[in-house]
């Protein structure tokens, strides 16, 4: 099960590819508390509070560009790949540290936007952290 915030679309829609590699629903809640509805789904679909059970939570203050995130998070979910989002002028540590724990086993890294959303100094993080392996 993965949630995101409601109100932020990039967010959702980066939390597409994981929801369908999971087998699991994409749920929605405002971002400053957990509504009703949706605590019950998350209830529902675990079948309450178990420590087996994951729920993936999206978000946080990264400006992502809702075109990108769209395209990106199609072609990710056709891919069966994992969609990561970063800010434009900032590698977040998360993220390095995914790509490079990920590097050996890449193929290849694809890069949406252009250098208003990644600017040259991230995809040159990128680059290095995934051994060169960048489209």
């Amino acid at each position: 099960m993965v949630l995101a915030r409601g109100d932020q679309a990039p967010d959702a829609l980066a939390g597409v590819p994981l929801a369908a590699h999971v087998h699991g629903p994409l749920l929605l809640t405002d971002p400053s508390t957990l509504d009703r509805a949706t605590s019950a789904e998350i209830a529902r679909v675990t079948g309450g509070p178990a420590p087996d059970k994951t729920v993936y939570i999206l978000g946080d203050n990264a400006a992502v560009s809702f075109p990108d995130a769209l395209t990106g998070g199609a072609y990710a979910a056709n891919a069966g790949m994992p969609l990561l989002i970063t800010e434009s002028d900032a590698l977040a540590a998360p993220t390095l540290q995914q790509l490079s724990g990920w590097a050996n086993a890449l193929t290849a890294v694809t890069v949406f936007g252009g250098e208003k959303a990644v600017s040259s100094g991230v995809l040159s993080e990128i680059v290095s952290a995934v051994k060169g392996k960048v489209q």
